[in-house]
């Protein structure tokens, strides 16, 4: 790992005044604690990918055989031939009388003279005149264009000049009371830092070649085994096309069963199936029947009560209309210098409140005239301390634009001198490499030549000893296929006897399953009623204690209400022209509340009947049993 180089100088002791080293004797405290490197695994490099060859050559195309033969003399020379021919041919086409393709003469037209004239028009629309001079260019400054800042860009740029001013008097201050300062300190870690840099770019460049050189040792490596891979893979070909022959014969004892199979399964199918669609479409036309019956007859009651629902809603209109055809008398006689009399604070006529309002608009004026006057005179306060900031940072610009042009020219040149070292460092690393390829590649020429000679002399002494050798093989791969054979009778006996017993197995568990279903029904229609019985139960007990709390809420609320009664009669007794414009309203607004409820609760009646008939269309759906669905049905209805 890197060592840390942002070390910082010893600081000052700010509580006594004297410096960390010297000054009185304090008292030594827990020694300061010491880092210590952690013992990391290196990293493994990386296997660089096999470069993409780019070819950098352009094939061109021959050059075809006929330009040698004609010259550019020549082909002119045909050329002035082929011209002459066709202007006598036009010639000759037009000299004779009788041969005249254009009607001249026949027709006049004037639109060539109206397209030069519009042109005209458009022409001197386009230009200036004869008297039009281009004005000159405009002269730039030398020193570049002025930019014109903006108030937040000057306080900015004023802002960060007084930072960097405060860090410059922050740092005299140190080195007057310190008398020393960090320059060395910083050019010292600026100095190890360059030398880290260095060191990192090495072991990179060290890795690289590394990484060249094993690259190239893999591109080996996958030719050797890929020569060694089809050695391997023409052996397993043979052994593939004898296995794929006794898979064959397998395969075809095993198709045999299965046929036999299918055609029990067949005949099974082609039977069942019908005889359960035929019960099923009966249990379904039973069960349509008698709902179309019962919703004849919720058609039929839902028919009477809407008429007369739509008797009692004309009843109700008629009385509404005559209500309303009832004449009202409304007089208002206004006053403008009175006031409206109910009693308020601020009570005032109309004729007060429009002088209150102009006194209000007077005194506005006035304060608006005073800041606008206190604006104007802080405006003139900031542009001069705009300025007074403009000129400080153009005096700031140029002496920091001299300092940094100056930097500048030295980073190109150290730059320079250090691509101009890595390049030849590059270049002695890439040297050696080469110099250690090259011996690795003889010393593994020399081991292949070595093995060619060790696998000539295995080769011919197995030349030697191949006749018994095949006998032996041709007697182990008969008895290799007489096992084979034993082996593929066995499995089959044991497929056969596997699907006899899955088909045994399969049959039971229908019938387990059939008679647990039959258990399990006749338990939730035990659960159903016993659930039922005991929602009733707490529906009665529900009820009468809602009963009596009703009535104990009636007591309260009537006792309340009384109580409010009385305290209106007194406010009413002393206050009697409110409580009679206060009850003229209340009556008007019960009128027209009234109308809105009435109109209500016919919407909702309409929308609570159709709800109730497509609830009785829906059948025996719900949860509970069909005679109780219906009793619930019933009784919503009425």
């Amino acid at each position: 790992m890197r060592r840390r180089r942002d070390r910082r100088p010893p600081q000052r002791d700010r509580r006594s005044g004297a410096s960390a080293t010297g000054g009185a004797t304090r008292r030594r405290g827990k020694p300061p604690t010491k880092p210590k490197a952690p013992n990391l695994t290196a990293p493994k490099p990386r296997i660089a990918p096999e470069p993409l060859a780019i070819e950098q050559t352009k094939a061109a195309k021959p050059v075809p055989a006929h330009i040698n033969r004609v010259s550019l003399a020549e082909i002119e020379e045909e050329g002035e031939k082929r011209r002459e021919e066709v202007k006598k041919a036009v010639a000759s086409k037009y000299k004779r009388p009788d041969h005249q393709p254009f009607k001249l003469h026949e027709t006049r037209s004037n639109m060539a003279r109206v397209r030069e004239e519009v042109e005209r028009e458009r022409y001197a629309d386009c230009t200036f005149g004869e008297g039009f001079k281009a004005k000159p260019l405009p002269k730039y400054p030398k020193h570049g264009a002025d930019v014109k800042l903006n108030v937040a860009a000057v306080l900015r740029e004023d802002a960060l000049y007084k930072k960097k001013q405060e860090a410059d008097a922050m740092l005299v201050k140190a080195y007057e009371e310190d008398l020393r300062d960090s320059t060395k300190f910083f050019q010292w870690q600026t100095e190890m830092k360059e030398k880290d840099e260095s060191k990192r770019k090495a072991a990179i460049e060290r890795r690289r070649l590394e990484m060249v050189a094993s690259q190239k040792e893999a591109v080996e490596a996958a030719e050797r085994a890929r020569a060694e891979n089809r050695v391997v893979a023409q052996a397993m070909k043979l052994e593939k096309q004898a296995y794929r022959e006794q898979l064959k014969a397998e395969e075809e004892a095993h198709l045999e069963a299965m046929s036999a199979l299918v055609e029990e399964i067949r005949e099974v199918r082609l039977t069942k199936p019908k005889e359960a669609a035929e019960k099923v479409f009966r249990e379904r036309q039973a069960a349509r029947e008698q709902l179309n019956e019962e919703l004849a007859a919720a058609r039929a009651l839902k028919a009477k009560e809407e008429a007369a629902e739509q008797e009692r809603k004309d009843d109700l209109i008629r009385q509404i209309r005559a209500l309303e055809r009832v004449p009202k008398q409304r007089v208002t006689v206004f006053d403008p210098t009175q006031s409206s009399g109910v009693g308020l604070l601020e009570e005032m006529s109309l004729v007060e409140l429009k002088e209150r309002l102009e006194m209000n608009v007077a005194r506005e004026a006035e304060a608006e005239s005073e800041r606008r006057a206190a604006i104007l005179q802080e405006k003139r306060e900031k542009e001069a301390q705009l300025r007074k900031r403009i000129a400080n940072m153009s005096r700031v610009r140029e002496a920091a634009s001299t300092a940094n042009r100056a930097a500048r020219i030295r980073r190109k040149q150290a730059e320079a001198s250090k691509e101009e070292e890595e390049k030849e460092e590059r270049a002695a690393g890439n040297l050696k490499l080469a110099e250690r390829l090259a011996a690795k590649r003889a010393a593994r020429a020399a081991e292949e030549a070595a093995l060619r000679a060790e696998e000539e002399r295995i080769a011919k002494q197995r030349m030697f000893l191949g006749a018994a050798k095949a006998a032996i093989e041709e007697r182990h791969f008969e008895e290799q296929m007489r096992g084979a054979e034993r082996e593929a009778h066995i499995r089959q006996t044991l497929a056969k006897t596997e699907a006899e017993g899955y088909e045994e197995i399969k049959k039971t568990a229908v019938k387990t399953r059939r008679r647990v279903k039959r258990v399990a029904e006749v338990e939730r229609k035990q659960r159903d009623e016993a659930r039922d019985r005991a929602v009733d139960e707490a529906r009665g007990v529900a009820a009468e204690g809602e009963m009596i709390e009703i009535r104990r809420k009636k007591g309260i609320v009537a006792e309340e209400r009384t109580r409010h009664e009385a305290t209106l009669r007194a406010r009413d007794e002393m206050n009697v022209y409110a409580a009679d414009m206060t009850q003229r309203v209340k009556q008007e607004g019960l009128a027209t509340t009234q109308k809105r409820k009435a109109m209500a609760t016919t919407k909702k009646k309409r929308s609570t009947m159709g709800k109730t008939g497509a609830r009785i269309a829906a059948g025996r759906s719900g949860s509970r049993g069909g005679a109780e669905a219906k009793d619930d049905e019933w009784s919503a209805f009425g």
